[in-house]
Protein backbone atom coordinates (compact mmCIF):
# COMPACT_ATOMS: atom_id res chain seq x y z
CA UNK A 1 0.00 0.00 0.00
CA UNK A 2 1.10 3.69 -1.03
CA UNK A 3 -0.38 6.73 0.65
CA UNK A 4 1.09 10.07 -1.01
CA UNK A 5 0.37 12.91 1.80
CA UNK A 6 0.66 16.21 -0.48
CA UNK A 7 0.69 18.45 2.27
CA UNK A 8 4.07 20.73 3.10
CA UNK A 9 3.98 23.75 5.26
CA UNK A 10 6.43 25.36 2.46
CA UNK A 11 8.16 24.77 -0.86
CA UNK A 12 11.22 23.23 -1.77
CA UNK A 13 12.59 24.98 -5.01
CA UNK A 14 13.67 21.76 -6.27
CA UNK A 15 11.02 20.22 -6.21
CA UNK A 16 8.57 18.71 -9.13
CA UNK A 17 6.77 16.21 -6.92
CA UNK A 18 2.71 16.56 -6.37
CA UNK A 19 2.09 18.65 -3.34
CA UNK A 20 0.02 20.99 -1.89
CA UNK A 21 1.26 23.98 0.32
CA UNK A 22 -0.88 24.92 3.35
CA UNK A 23 -0.85 25.30 6.90
CA UNK A 24 -5.12 25.13 6.30
CA UNK A 25 -6.00 22.14 9.14
CA UNK A 26 -9.28 21.44 7.37
CA UNK A 27 -7.07 20.40 4.24
CA UNK A 28 -5.66 17.60 5.53
CA UNK A 29 -9.23 16.25 7.51
CA UNK A 30 -10.88 16.26 3.68
CA UNK A 31 -7.29 14.34 2.47
CA UNK A 32 -8.32 11.62 5.04
CA UNK A 33 -11.90 11.27 4.57
CA UNK A 34 -11.15 10.58 1.30
CA UNK A 35 -8.70 8.00 1.35
CA UNK A 36 -11.22 6.60 3.87
CA UNK A 37 -13.81 6.51 0.60
CA UNK A 38 -10.61 4.76 -1.45
CA UNK A 39 -10.15 1.96 0.73
CA UNK A 40 -13.73 0.99 1.69
CA UNK A 41 -13.94 1.08 -2.40
CA UNK A 42 -11.00 -1.27 -2.90
CA UNK A 43 -11.75 -3.27 0.06
CA UNK A 44 -14.95 -3.94 -1.08
CA UNK A 45 -14.22 -5.18 -4.30
CA UNK A 46 -11.12 -7.44 -3.70
CA UNK A 47 -11.90 -8.76 -0.01
CA UNK A 48 -10.53 -9.00 2.86
CA UNK A 49 -7.75 -11.89 2.04
CA UNK A 50 -5.20 -9.63 0.72
CA UNK A 51 -2.69 -8.66 3.57
CA UNK A 52 -0.06 -5.61 3.69
CA UNK A 53 3.54 -6.88 3.22
CA UNK A 54 4.79 -2.98 3.03
CA UNK A 55 3.39 0.29 3.85
CA UNK A 56 5.11 3.30 2.34
CA UNK A 57 4.10 7.12 2.92
CA UNK A 58 5.71 9.24 0.96
CA UNK A 59 4.97 13.19 -0.08
CA UNK A 60 4.62 16.18 0.38
CA UNK A 61 5.66 15.71 3.98
CA UNK A 62 3.66 12.86 5.21
CA UNK A 63 4.43 14.11 8.74
CA UNK A 64 2.55 17.30 8.18
CA UNK A 65 -0.16 14.54 9.68
CA UNK A 66 -0.91 15.16 13.37
CA UNK A 67 -0.02 12.19 15.73
CA UNK A 68 -3.80 11.98 15.76
CA UNK A 69 -4.33 11.75 12.09
CA UNK A 70 -1.02 9.93 11.61
CA UNK A 71 -2.80 6.77 13.69
CA UNK A 72 -6.01 7.09 11.86
CA UNK A 73 -4.37 7.06 8.38
CA UNK A 74 -2.55 3.81 9.24
CA UNK A 75 -5.47 2.40 11.24
CA UNK A 76 -8.00 3.25 7.89
CA UNK A 77 -4.95 0.82 6.12
CA UNK A 78 -4.58 -1.69 8.51
CA UNK A 79 -8.24 -1.97 9.36
CA UNK A 80 -8.58 -2.77 6.22
CA UNK A 81 -5.33 -4.82 4.63
CA UNK A 82 -3.71 -6.18 8.02
CA UNK A 83 -0.15 -6.02 7.99
CA UNK A 84 1.98 -9.13 7.41
CA UNK A 85 4.04 -10.26 10.74
CA UNK A 86 7.40 -8.83 8.77
CA UNK A 87 5.92 -6.15 7.00
CA UNK A 88 8.27 -3.28 6.02
CA UNK A 89 6.34 0.09 6.88
CA UNK A 90 8.04 3.21 5.90
CA UNK A 91 7.62 7.02 5.74
CA UNK A 92 9.36 9.54 4.60
CA UNK A 93 10.01 12.60 6.72
CA UNK A 94 11.41 16.27 6.74
CA UNK A 95 13.39 16.57 9.95
CA UNK A 96 12.43 20.16 10.46
CA UNK A 97 8.94 19.56 10.93
CA UNK A 98 8.65 16.32 12.37
CA UNK A 99 8.28 16.08 16.23
CA UNK A 100 9.12 13.68 18.97
CA UNK A 101 5.43 13.50 19.82
CA UNK A 102 4.81 12.40 15.89
CA UNK A 103 8.00 9.54 16.49
CA UNK A 104 5.89 7.89 19.29
CA UNK A 105 2.75 7.81 17.01
CA UNK A 106 4.80 6.24 14.25
CA UNK A 107 6.06 3.73 16.66
CA UNK A 108 2.69 3.00 18.27
CA UNK A 109 1.73 2.06 14.51
CA UNK A 110 4.47 -0.11 13.56
CA UNK A 111 6.57 1.56 11.50
CA UNK A 112 10.12 0.18 10.95
CA UNK A 113 11.84 2.62 8.43
CA UNK A 114 11.71 6.33 8.21
CA UNK A 115 13.51 8.13 4.95
CA UNK A 116 14.84 11.96 5.82
CA UNK A 117 14.97 14.14 2.96
CA UNK A 118 18.41 15.67 3.53
CA UNK A 119 19.32 17.12 0.01
CA UNK A 120 22.38 19.01 0.61
CA UNK A 121 24.05 20.72 4.02
CA UNK A 122 25.75 23.88 2.35
CA UNK A 123 23.98 26.72 3.88
CA UNK A 124 24.36 28.67 0.33
CA UNK A 125 22.70 25.40 -1.43
CA UNK A 126 20.23 25.48 1.09
CA UNK A 127 19.40 29.24 0.57
CA UNK A 128 19.36 28.62 -2.98
CA UNK A 129 16.43 25.89 -2.49
CA UNK A 130 14.66 27.65 0.15
CA UNK A 131 15.20 24.09 2.18
CA UNK A 132 17.71 25.61 5.72
CA UNK A 133 17.74 22.25 7.82
CA UNK A 134 20.96 22.39 9.54
CA UNK A 135 22.67 18.99 9.67
CA UNK A 136 22.00 18.40 13.77
CA UNK A 137 18.43 18.47 13.25
CA UNK A 138 19.01 15.57 10.72
CA UNK A 139 21.20 14.25 13.48
CA UNK A 140 18.69 14.96 16.03
CA UNK A 141 15.85 12.59 14.26
CA UNK A 142 17.96 10.26 13.46
CA UNK A 143 18.13 9.44 17.22
CA UNK A 144 15.23 9.97 18.33
CA UNK A 145 14.19 7.68 15.93
CA UNK A 146 16.67 4.82 16.13
CA UNK A 147 15.86 5.20 20.45
CA UNK A 148 12.35 4.39 20.08
CA UNK A 149 13.47 1.09 17.94
CA UNK A 150 12.81 2.67 14.10
CA UNK A 151 16.50 1.05 13.55
CA UNK A 152 16.28 1.24 9.42
CA UNK A 153 17.15 4.85 9.03
CA UNK A 154 17.74 6.56 4.90
CA UNK A 155 18.57 9.54 3.73
CA UNK A 156 17.90 11.21 0.67
CA UNK A 157 20.39 13.35 -1.08
CA UNK A 158 20.08 15.21 -4.42
CA UNK A 159 23.09 16.14 -6.80
CA UNK A 160 23.34 18.64 -9.37
CA UNK A 161 21.88 21.56 -7.25
CA UNK A 162 22.37 24.93 -7.57
CA UNK A 163 25.94 25.84 -5.60
CA UNK A 164 27.47 22.49 -5.57
CA UNK A 165 30.81 21.49 -6.37
CA UNK A 166 33.27 17.96 -5.73
CA UNK A 167 34.21 19.65 -2.29
CA UNK A 168 30.95 21.34 -0.79
CA UNK A 169 29.25 17.86 -1.63
CA UNK A 170 31.75 16.06 0.00
CA UNK A 171 31.61 17.78 3.48
CA UNK A 172 27.74 17.19 2.85
CA UNK A 173 28.83 13.70 3.17
CA UNK A 174 31.07 14.12 5.85
CA UNK A 175 28.00 15.00 7.65
CA UNK A 176 25.92 12.46 6.38
CA UNK A 177 28.67 9.34 6.99
CA UNK A 178 28.97 10.65 10.41
CA UNK A 179 25.25 9.43 11.13
CA UNK A 180 25.90 5.90 9.19
CA UNK A 181 22.24 5.87 7.86
CA UNK A 182 21.47 2.24 6.72
CA UNK A 183 20.61 3.46 3.00
CA UNK A 184 21.30 6.47 1.23
CA UNK A 185 19.83 7.51 -1.73
CA UNK A 186 21.68 9.70 -4.60
CA UNK A 187 19.12 11.42 -6.67
CA UNK A 188 20.28 13.45 -9.75
CA UNK A 189 18.52 17.15 -9.59
CA UNK A 190 15.76 17.10 -12.54
CA UNK A 191 15.10 20.29 -13.81
CA UNK A 192 12.01 20.21 -15.33
CA UNK A 193 10.42 23.56 -15.33
CA UNK A 194 7.54 22.79 -17.22
CA UNK A 195 6.15 21.16 -14.50
CA UNK A 196 8.21 23.20 -11.29
CA UNK A 197 8.06 26.37 -12.36
CA UNK A 198 9.92 27.97 -9.13
CA UNK A 199 13.40 26.28 -11.05
CA UNK A 200 13.65 28.79 -13.20
CA UNK A 201 14.98 30.77 -10.90
CA UNK A 202 18.34 28.28 -10.79
CA UNK A 203 18.74 29.00 -13.88
CA UNK A 204 19.81 32.54 -12.91
CA UNK A 205 21.88 30.70 -10.17
CA UNK A 206 25.26 28.46 -10.34
CA UNK A 207 23.54 25.15 -11.73
CA UNK A 208 26.40 22.67 -12.30
CA UNK A 209 27.18 22.39 -15.83
CA UNK A 210 26.89 18.49 -17.31
CA UNK A 211 30.40 17.88 -16.15
CA UNK A 212 30.40 19.48 -13.30
CA UNK A 213 27.37 16.95 -12.06
CA UNK A 214 29.19 13.81 -13.26
CA UNK A 215 32.14 14.62 -11.38
CA UNK A 216 30.32 15.27 -8.16
CA UNK A 217 27.86 11.87 -8.34
CA UNK A 218 31.14 10.07 -9.69
CA UNK A 219 32.84 11.28 -6.73
CA UNK A 220 30.12 10.59 -4.16
CA UNK A 221 29.94 6.59 -5.61
CA UNK A 222 33.52 6.34 -4.95
CA UNK A 223 33.56 8.13 -1.54
CA UNK A 224 29.99 5.92 -0.48
CA UNK A 225 31.64 2.95 -1.61
CA UNK A 226 34.77 3.69 -0.15
CA UNK A 227 32.99 3.86 3.69
CA UNK A 228 31.73 0.39 3.24
CA UNK A 229 27.95 0.72 1.27
CA UNK A 230 27.22 -1.03 -1.49
CA UNK A 231 26.17 0.57 -4.99
CA UNK A 232 22.67 -1.55 -5.68
CA UNK A 233 20.81 0.10 -8.75
CA UNK A 234 21.06 3.60 -10.47
CA UNK A 235 21.21 4.95 -7.12
CA UNK A 236 21.11 3.45 -4.02
CA UNK A 237 23.57 2.87 -1.77
CA UNK A 238 23.41 0.58 1.10
CA UNK A 239 25.17 -1.37 3.77
CA UNK A 240 26.23 -4.99 3.85
CA UNK A 241 23.38 -5.71 6.77
CA UNK A 242 21.05 -3.76 5.20
CA UNK A 243 17.81 -6.09 3.93
CA UNK A 244 18.23 -4.72 0.61
CA UNK A 245 22.07 -5.91 0.45
CA UNK A 246 20.74 -9.15 1.35
CA UNK A 247 18.17 -9.52 -1.22
CA UNK A 248 20.45 -8.60 -4.04
CA UNK A 249 22.90 -11.62 -2.60
CA UNK A 250 19.49 -13.81 -2.60
CA UNK A 251 17.89 -12.96 -5.86
CA UNK A 252 15.66 -11.46 -4.76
Amino acid sequence: LYAHVPFCRSLCHFCACNRVITRDPALPERYLAGIERELSLVASIVGRGPRARQIHWGGGTPTHLSPAQIERLFGLQADRFEPTPDAEISIEVDPRVTTPEQLDALVRCGFNRISMGVQDTNEKTQAAIHRIQPFEQTRALTEGARARGIERVNFDLIYGLPHQTVETFARTLDEVLSARPDRIALYGYAHVTWVAKQQRGFERGDLPDPRRRLEIFLSAIRRLIGAGYRAIGMDHFALPDDELSRALDEGT
